[in-house]
């Protein structure tokens, strides 16, 4: 069982010893104290958040009074229920009253109040246990808290420990000047070459007159080296002995005959046979004796 020392808190002991007593307590309800007239206090977790004489007039009138609220915001804002005027939902009725100039109104009344009863006696308190006062103003104050004092504790600082990483290396960018042709470029023109002309090579004609034979060709039969050597002498001889009489000799006039050449490549091409004319040697007439 809780055991409380409010209610022997009495005689001629100051009122403001009975106030600290209900915050050590963290008292919560009504408080009469003091002698006539008595006032009464109205705490919420020993936090006294009014206070008032007993021969004030309502709260909403000391209100309007002092010029907090006017007439017409009191009748949106009050409500009456079980013959009492209840300023709970005093804000929410009417959004045009000023919350904070009605607060401060309340706390410095309260304030004032108790330093002027402070010394005086506390009489023969009465404690009303969960009572609040009958406006229900202390619906205003159920999100305020009260300051709780707590030491600070002592905590080692946390080092955060960096991850090593290699350093970044970044090359330098070299850039180029761009350097621009003074002179304009032009193009040659494309040339295309031209394939020789070649003769067009004929193909030898047959006839009746045989090839004269070529130098690097090798005879075709073979003279005994001794008959020639004998009818070499005796031409010689007879030639010698008939030089006398025979007037000279006048050397044939020979007229060259080309020998065509490519015979395959003229025969493939069809071309017109050529005519060759014979060899005709033209010769004085030698009379020779006769044994």
């Amino acid at each position: 069982m809780v055991q409380s020392q409010l209610n022997a808190y009495s005689g001629s002991d100051p009122i403001w010893g009975f106030v600290a007593l209900v915050g050590s307590e963290l008292f919560t309800g009504e408080a009469a104290v003091g002698l006539d007239p008595r006032v009464r206090l109205f705490a919420v977790d020993g936090r006294i958040y009014f206070a008032e004489r007993e021969d004030d007039a309502a709260l909403g009138t000391r209100l309007v009074n002092c010029g907090a609220i006017s007439t017409m915001q009191l009748a949106r804002g009050a409500v009456q229920a079980g013959g009492q005027e209840s300023l709970a939902r005093l804000f929410q009725r009417d959004a045009t009253i000023d919350r904070d100039a009605v607060e401060l109104t309340i706390e410095v009344a309260t304030e004032t109040l108790l330093a002027t009863i402070a010394n005086n006696p506390v009489g023969m308190p009465e404690v009303f246990p969960l009572r609040h006062h009958s406006a229900g103003i202390h619906h205003w104050l159920r999100s305020t808290q009260p300051a709780i004092d707590t030491e600070p504790v002592d905590t080692e600082p946390v080092v955060v420990e960096r991850a090593v990483t290699d350093p970044v290396v970044t090359k330098p960018v070299v850039t180029k000047p761009v350097v621009e042709p003074t002179e304009q470029f032009t193009p040659e023109p494309l040339t295309v070459p031209v394939l020789a002309t070649f003769p067009v090579p004929r193909a030898p004609v047959e006839s009746g007159v045989p090839e004269w034979p070529r130098v690097d060709d090798e005879p075709g039969w073979e003279i005994p080296a001794a008959a020639v050597k004998e009818s070499v002498e005796e031409s010689v001889e007879e030639s010698v002995e008939a030089s006398a009489d025979v007037p000279p000799i006048v050397e044939p006039v020979v007229k060259p005959v080309l020998a065509p050449t490519f015979a395959p490549l003229v025969a493939a091409h069809d071309v017109e046979p050529q005519v060759i004319a014979p060899l005709v040697l033209e010769l004085p007439a030698v009379e020779l004796p006769v044994d």
